[in-house]
């Protein structure tokens, strides 16, 4: 709907962490509308996302802004 957030989510292909995300926002769009977009950062035009957040899916952008990822790398 208008004026509900864009979700950006950045996956690649097989990532189990990020399918069970997929799953919680897709439940939670009743509740809370918004624009859900999986970006998958493996893609070969998405070679500077993969440097950046490689170490780091699922990621969550929302309105384009950093929100939240697993940051296994710490």
């Amino acid at each position: 709907p208008a004026g509900s957030p864009t979700v950006e989510m950045f996956t690649t292909r097989g990532c189990t962490l990020c399918e069970k995300l997929r799953g919680l926002l897709d439940n939670l769009r009743q509740e809370v509308p918004h624009t859900l977009l999986a970006v998958d950062i493996t893609d070969p035009d998405k070679v500077e996302l993969w440097e950046e957040y490689r170490f780091e899916i699922p990621v969550l952008h929302i309105n384009g802004s950093y929100c939240a990822s697993s940051d296994i790398s710490q």
